[in-house]
Parts: C-alpha cells; structure tokens; sequence
C-alpha cells in the first residue's frame, strides 16, 4: 500500500508541473505582446527577455538600455520641423526626421529666444531614415506665454538613441 500511495502522489505532483509549464510557455505563446496607443507593438520573448518592435519591414529586435549618446555628425542628420507650443497641453513638441543609422530616444533642443532646453521624447523609438512625433511637458506659465509655432527655429544640442540589432 505504501507503494502505491507515494506513486500516486508523484504522478500527481509531475501531472501538476507539466501543467504549469504549459501554461507558462505554450498556451499564452513564447512571446508576450505589448501594445500602446498610437505607437507600435512590442513584444518580448518570455525566455530569453529579447525585444521585439514591429516596424514598417517587420519585427526589429531592439537593444534595451543600451543608448548611446549621438556623435555631432550624427546631430547634424536630425532635422526639426512644425515645432509648437500648446497652452492646452502644456506641451512642447515637434516633428523629427531622423537621418542617422540609430534610433532615436530623446533629444535635446535649445530655444534661444525663451533661453529654455527642453528634452523631448517620442513614445517609441524614431527609426532611421524616418520621422515621427516628438514631445515634452512644460510648465503652464510657459505654454501660455510662448504658445504657437516656434517663433525662432529650436537648435538640437544632443540627442541619446540606441541601434537597431
């Protein structure tokens, strides 16, 4: 009798660990997806922690916290454009094309007339050689006063990003 109690219970208990596993790495996928409004979808492998990010030629892996501040000739193939100020906001944002072999995380602008740097963020990465939108909160008093278009055109002084593997 004996026997057979502890063979009982270890089928049960192996029964009860294959189950697990199951429903660990098979029946959700191996990969678990992300998704945020208005950017692109994420996913990331469930066991080797990899980042996946769907771009306009397919899923991308992408390096995560390895960014890496961009090189002068590098700052000099981002080009700004409908930079604004919003009152309702309280945003500074921009239009950023990015002409450089690494995708863009941050960047840091100067605007001379204000005397004020602002770092800006897109939601995702910029990837290379496209554009997408990029923003900031500022503070209301701020927004009010200089709210509208930029008035003169912002310098980008520096900018981090990471490249695509």
């Amino acid at each position: 009798m004996v026997g057979k109690e502890k063979t009982k219970y270890g089928s049960l208990g192996a029964s009860i660990v294959i189950i697990v596993l199951l429903f660990l790495f098979v029946w959700p996928g191996p990969f678990r997806y992300i998704y945020v409004l208005r950017s692109q979808p994420i996913k990331i492998d469930r066991i080797s922690n990899r980042v996946y990010v769907l771009g306009k030629l397919g899923w991308k892996q992408i390096a995560v916290n390895k960014t890496e501040v961009l090189s002068a000739n590098n700052l000099r193939k981002l080009k700004l454009s409908c930079g604004e100020i919003s009152p309702v906001t309280n945003t500074c944002s921009c239009i950023l094309f990015n002409g450089t072999d690494i995708v863009v995380s941050e960047i840091t602008i100067h605007l001379a007339k204000t005397d004020r740097i602002f770092k800006l963020k897109p939601q995702t990465g910029i990837d290379s050689l496209c554009s997408g939108h990029m923003s900031a909160v500022v503070d209301q008093d701020f927004s009010e006063q200089w709210w509208g278009s930029f008035k003169d055109k912002p310098k980008i002084i520096g900018a981090r990003g990471y490249r695509a593997e």
